[in-house]
């Protein structure tokens, strides 16, 4: 098994944004990296590459480019280590920050098992464990009363109150609400954050299409706030926005959602959301 590092982040599209399509739900990270920097040079802050064996037939596809975790995309087949360790080779031999990665299970294990075996006093963590969900056919449910709509700008604050919340419930992190009201502001103004109104005009749960992939969408930022949970306002608001990105042209919506939260996986799942396959990130806590 080989390495490949490309130069540019355009060569590396070019020779594999084929295969990356074929699972676009699963490898939108490396995708979305990929697009986002593809007029640039590789660096030492920002690489691309592949393992293929011999016959140049490819295995896997990985992208670091920090301040984000390494993210490694197997292509297809039983994850092998004869693949995993030649990336643990290049990024030690050649002194490759990295902050953690992502990857499913079997690739984590793997990889941290290899990168053990040359830095044994390394030690990562697991900030979340996840499923990549796809959803191509919706299923009708029951909806509540109310509707679910785009947000307007009389909601930025309350809006900017959830993401704080959801960031500490979902991703156990302290953020700033003060930083996260431009952002609020921003996601209303391009039309792709979801809130659903109440008869009697509360908004009570919300939800955003967030990242705008080749042929589909990511969806994330679905909160309740815990008093207005078990009611269906978020299965409906879910529903909505997700119809809506379909009729929009997107041949699928995606979403991450915790491992640790099956109650609320199940009402994506009444949806028509499918589990794609699992995603973990794990932290490098210790070099």
């Amino acid at each position: 098994m080989q390495v490949k590092i490309y130069r540019t982040v355009e060569k590396f599209l070019q020779e594999n944004e084929t295969v990356l399509l074929e699972k676009e739900s699963v490898s939108q990270l490396i995708l979305f990296n990929a697009m986002a920097n593809r007029d640039l040079q590789t660096n030492q802050s920002m690489i691309f590459g592949r393992v293929a064996d011999e016959f140049h037939h490819p295995f896997v596809l990985f992208a670091n480019v920090l301040p984000f975790n390494l993210l490694i995309h197997w292509i297809s087949g039983t994850v092998i280590k004869e693949a995993i360790s030649p990336i643990v080779d290049y990024i030690i031999g050649n002194n490759i920050q990295i902050t953690g990665i992502n990857g499913n299970k079997a690739i984590c294990d793997l990889f941290i098992s290899e990168y053990k075996k040359k830095r044994p006093e390394s030690e990562f963590k697991i900030r979340l464990p996840m499923d990549i969900m796809e959803l191509r056919t919706l299923k009708d449910i029951d909806l509540v009363k109310g509707i679910a709509r785009k947000a307007n700008n009389t909601e930025v604050n309350q809006i900017a109150k959830w993401m704080v919340e959801f960031a500490k419930e979902a991703l156990g992190e302290e953020i700033l609400y003060e930083d996260q009201i431009p952002k609020a502001a921003r996601m209303i103004e391009n039309g792709r954050l979801y809130t659903f109104e109440k008869p009697d005009g509360e908004i009570v749960s919300m939800a955003a299409a967030s990242r705008q992939l080749v042929n589909g969408i990511c969806v994330n930022y679905v909160y309740t706030p815990k008093n207005y949970r078990n009611k269906g306002y978020a299965a409906t608001t879910m529903y909505c926005l997700s119809k809506e990105m379909l009729n929009n042209g997107n041949q699928f919506c995606a979403l991450f959602v915790d491992k640790r939260n099956p109650v609320s996986n199940r009402v994506y799942s009444k949806i028509g959301y499918e589990i794609k396959d699992n995603q973990y990130d794990m932290r490098l806590i210790r070099n």
